[in-house]
């Protein structure tokens, strides 16, 4: 059994512990969907030359968005039901947690 002393002190060592692991250098991960290689690789680079993690990503899915070859998403993008092609989209800044999304057009 812990006494009160030993309890703070194993709190506070715990709490310092993680308070170090949280200011570690983080490192960069991108990830996509399968037609998705060419965006990460420009979103990493980006990101690896100090870039922003919002430019960086917008960045690398222009690259697919602008294919007409790609048929997935914006301007080779399929029909929808009604026979028009339908954008939407969202996206969040993940440092400052901010958002933005349009749908439907």
């Amino acid at each position: 059994m812990f006494t009160r002393r030993e309890w703070m002190l194993a709190s506070a060592t715990a709490a310092a512990a993680a308070a170090r692991a949280q200011n570690s250098a983080k490192k960069n991960v991108v990830i996509a969907s399968g037609n998705g290689a060419r965006a990460c690789t420009k979103a990493m680079e980006m990101l690896q030359a100090g870039a922003d993690t919002l430019d960086a990503v917008i960045a690398g899915v222009n690259i697919i968005e602008e294919d007409p070859r790609d048929t997935s998403v914006g301007y080779g993008g399929l029909p929808n039901e009604d026979g028009v092609v339908e954008l939407d989209a969202c996206v969040m800044h993940g440092p400052t947690r901010r958002a933005g999304a349009v749908g439907a057009l």
